[in-house]
């Protein structure tokens, strides 16, 4: 049986897919298949992905873009058949023994199984020609769903891999509707955990997330926006963990709210706003969103 399913969504960015696909090849580790959906591209992809030799690759074309990664994410993992499921968008890359490492990982494990693996990533900015770590987890054991819902997504979706027995089992898949665009993935690790899911992370960089201009999550109005529907829908609707759904919400939403101001004032200078959103927040939640501002400004120091 094939041990790794990797599944790659790609839409109108055939320079970049080019080199995910090389990234792929040149992993030590080969008991693979890689399953491509083109989200209905209207360059040059379909013409590319026809032409490709490689045997491990899976082609699936669907004829018109879903307007996010949802679609095609669920449409490979119907078309999987690897014990694992690995994510990789197509802007992204993999260090060469990514796959070996996260093999080695999972093999390792086996009386303490986890469902899901995530390492970090190197960030590169293509705009402003730098780069970062990104660092996946921790994730507190027993309260992985909490965790993620107070805390927020600690996974990276280029760097997670998952059981394809549990997902399955479980009926868990990315959520197509609308409001999840650019989100669902976030919704996907919720769902995980809240059928109680194991998270392990490995702390080591094995490979490449490329900020752009066409990232989905570069958009960070509609991202936040997004984010706030998904965590309502949890507070409200799934999570049992707390039964004040009201004082989880106004805590979490402060939360958001005050990344978004901050976003406002440093990165889009726009002060109307940013003091229009303090004003309106303080005067619907008064001490937990003072409180949830202190909390931001801690955070902000201390890292």
């Amino acid at each position: 049986m094939i041990f790794f399913s990797i599944i790659l969504p790609t839409f109108n960015d055939l320079e970049n897919l080019k080199k995910s696909i090389k990234s792929v090849d040149r992993q030590t580790f080969k008991s693979f298949e890689l399953i491509v959906v083109n989200d209905g591209s209207t360059d040059k992809t379909k013409e590319y992905l026809k032409n490709l030799k490689y045997s491990f690759v899976k082609i699936v074309n669907l004829s018109k873009n879903n307007g996010g990664p949802a679609t095609a994410r669920n449409k490979a993992i119907e078309n999987s058949s690897g014990e694992w499921l690995c994510f990789l968008d197509s802007d992204d890359f993999w260090f060469e023994n990514k796959l070996e490492i996260m093999s080695k990982s999972i093999e390792a494990n086996q009386i303490d199984k986890k469902h899901v693996y995530c390492h970090n990533l190197i960030l590169k900015d293509k705009k402003l020609k730098n780069k970062r770590r990104l660092i996946s987890g921790p994730i507190q054991f027993s309260k992985e769903y909490e965790n993620l819902l107070k805390i927020g997504n600690k996974l990276l979706l280029s760097a997670t891999c998952v059981n394809n027995e549990f997902i399955r089992d479980n009926k868990i898949r990315f959520n197509e509707k609308r409001k999840y665009v650019s989100v669902e993935d976030y919704d996907f690790w919720l769902m995980l955990s809240l059928n109680d899911a194991k998270f392990g992370f490995i702390n080591k960089f094995l490979g490449i997330y490329l900020k752009h201009e066409k990232n989905l999550t570069n958009n960070i109005i509609l991202h936040k926006k997004n984010l706030l529907y998904v965590i309502h829908h949890h507070v409200f609707q799934l999570q049992k963990f707390d039964k004040n759904k009201i004082k989880l919400w106004k805590k979490l939403h402060s939360k958001h709210i005050i990344e978004l101001i901050f976003i406002y004032f440093l990165r889009f200078q726009n002060y109307k706003i940013g003091c229009y959103l303090i004003y309106k927040y303080y005067k619907r939640y008064n001490i937990v969103f003072i409180s949830e501002f202190f909390n931001f400004i801690i955070r902000k120091l201390k890292n």
